[in-house]
């Protein structure tokens, strides 16, 4: 289950990778694994793909701000993410030195990832003019990193720890995002089905995006119209379950 170097689908070409990147095939980082299914997950990720916009079934809104008071008293500026989960939502808060970090990261172990620039620092970060533009460039930042195959295949999860999403909606969202790697990914999808503790997780089989994905696949393995390259060959049992 944790094979460090996994293929793409049959016949597909290896994504192009900085040696070294966070971004190439690799392990699984230590502390990710708490069962079967995440290893699967980490070990069918992780590779890098192009630089070009990618589909997604997660999306990410900042609804709101809100002012609050640190232990030493000081105010600081929280940003509420609504997070949509294949079509179920959650709020995340974060404050501008965690959208700091995540970009940060990001360019360190993607090199090769086109992101917007962050909004000015050494502002005063209380102010509304100033909290209100930095509201608008953060969603864009984060529209931007959640279209990019490099963040979506990126191995350390900067995103999805950002945005606290687990690893059943990760490989559901990349199984749409990053064709190439569907041959690994279904795999691991198909224990949404057949593993009874992901029972609640289910339900981001039947988003219209997935459900569009499988049906290709199936409707391609029924006419018999699959060369070695097409990703249904290499989980074509997963996909029957």
């Amino acid at each position: 289950l944790l094979d460090p170097s996994p293929q793409p689908s049959q016949g597909g070409n290896s994504p192009r990778v900085s040696p070294g990147s966070s971004c190439s095939p690799a392990s699984a980082p230590p502390g990710m694994l708490s069962d079967e299914f995440d290893g699967d997950f980490l070990s069918g990720g992780g590779g890098g793909g192009s630089a070009s916009s990618a589909p997604t079934c997660i999306a990410a809104r900042i609804v709101r701000t809100e002012e609050q008071l640190s232990v030493m008293m000081q105010k600081y500026t929280v940003y509420v993410i609504e997070v949509s989960d294949f079509g179920k939502s959650a709020e995340v808060p974060h404050r501008y030195s965690d959208f700091e970090g995540l970009h940060r990261s990001l360019l360190q172990d993607c090199p090769n990832v086109r992101l917007p620039n962050l909004p000015p620092k050494g502002v005063d970060g209380s102010d509304a003019a100033v909290v209100a533009s930095r509201k608008v460039e953060l969603e864009r930042m984060l529209r931007a990193m959640l279209t990019s195959q490099d963040v979506i295949m990126e191995k350390n999860l900067h995103l999805w720890k950002f945005l606290n999403l687990t690893n059943p909606a990760i490989i559901s969202n990349r199984f749409v995002a990053a064709p190439r790697w569907r041959g690994r990914t279904v795999i691991t999808l198909a224990k949404l089905v057949t593993d009874e503790k992901y029972k609640n997780d289910m339900y981001r089989l039947g988003h219209d995006q997935v459900v569009d994905v499988l049906s290709e696949g199936l409707r391609a393995l029924r006419s018999d119209d699959t060369g070695s390259d097409h990703w249904a060959q290499g989980g074509r049992s997963a996909l029957c379950q």
